[in-house]
């Protein structure tokens, strides 16, 4: 009996010893404990990326050590936090074949201290046939306006196309604006083309990056290509002209990490074969179309769209996570 009593006390104080290292580290990683805890979790290290299949890849990487414990590790794909993971694993799914992609890693403690990201950059080229230039858009091709949260119209807006809205629900001015197609509210065909937009957007954003531009670009001449703008840009000072120089299927794409701003009257002008079907504007931010401006190309914005009074669009106007506001404007999809 008194080694049976022994045997017990020492099971208990080792359940007891286990709940309170158990409760400690829980502790440790509440928002309320170890406020006074700086120490980041040292870089990981050693990543490997390997291809599972044409839309797939498994990452690995060395633990990261932590003065206390490291409690969770983000993957950035690019700037875009691709998942987090309490493993040194990370399968990451739904890429684009054909594309290339920057991985980067970083550990946290439980007091959300990060670490420095896995350096230098794993770049990564998925296998197999990107999708053609013709299709980035997908099953969002239909579309002339989508939008993520309202579309609005003030006064006699032509749209030439579908009118979607994904996952708002308030489409308000029709009439007295028309479009030519069909008006999908929440529905499925708006939600998976929203879906589409998303691949199309991230397909753009992910393309490596081109020429830099920055701040006014009105005024200028461009050849087919990517063009790159780590901040705003707008066309100003001048109207912008996209010359094909004869190939109709040139392809011109703009990638701008915040706004676009067309200022009141400036156009983008079309020339040497260049179509509006093949010209693309990723927006990191909100775009702004001014007074009776004419644009050409499809326009992928994360945030809203505002075409201001008179403005024509020859293209798409998509917005992710906004609104698209309309007044008095026409828009045709190419």
């Amino acid at each position: 009996m008194k080694k049976f009593l022994i045997r017990n006390a020492i099971f208990t104080m080792a359940l007891a010893f286990l709940a309170f290292g158990t409760v400690s580290w829980l502790a440790g990683c509440s928002d309320n404990s170890v406020k006074s805890e700086t120490v980041a979790p040292s870089q990981p290290t050693n990543v490997t990326i390997t291809q599972v299949d044409s839309t797939t890849v498994d990452l690995t990487w060395t633990a990261s050590t932590d003065n206390l414990v490291v409690c969770w590790y983000n993957v950035y794909r690019g700037l875009v936090l691709a998942g987090s993971t309490r493993y040194t694993s990370f399968q990451d799914t739904g890429l684009i074949p054909g594309m290339t992609y920057v991985y980067t890693i970083e550990a946290l403690d439980c007091s959300q201290n990060a670490s420095a990201l896995s350096a230098p950059p794993d770049t990564f080229i998925t296998t197999g046939i990107p999708p053609a230039d013709t299709t980035i858009l997908g099953c969002s091709a239909d579309f002339a306006i989508l939008a993520g949260t309202t579309i609005t119209n003030t006064g006699g807006t032509q749209i030439t196309g579908d009118v979607g809205l994904s996952p708002g629900s308030a489409v308000t001015g029709f009439p007295p604006g028309t479009y030519t197609g069909t008006l999908h509210i929440n529905d499925a065909a708006a939600n998976e083309s929203k879906l589409c937009l998303t691949t199309a957007y991230l397909y753009l954003q992910g393309r490596p990056p081109g020429a830099t531009v920055s701040g006014n670009i009105g005024g200028q001449t461009l050849t087919p290509g990517t063009y790159t703008s780590s901040s705003t840009l707008a066309i100003s000072s001048g109207d912008l002209t996209l010359d094909a120089g004869g190939n109709a299927n040139a392809l011109f794409i703009f990638q701008i990490a915040s706004t676009l701003t067309v200022t009141s009257g400036r156009q983008v002008i079309l020339a040497g074969s260049a179509e509006a079907k093949n010209v693309y504007w990723q927006i990191g931010s909100a775009a702004t179309l001014g007074t009776t401006s004419v644009f050409k190309g499809n326009i992928l914005a994360l945030d809203a769209i505002t075409l201001e009074t008179g403005a024509a669009l020859d293209g798409r106007a998509f917005a992710r996570n906004g609104a698209v506001t309309l007044d008095n404007n026409v828009v045709v999809k190419p």
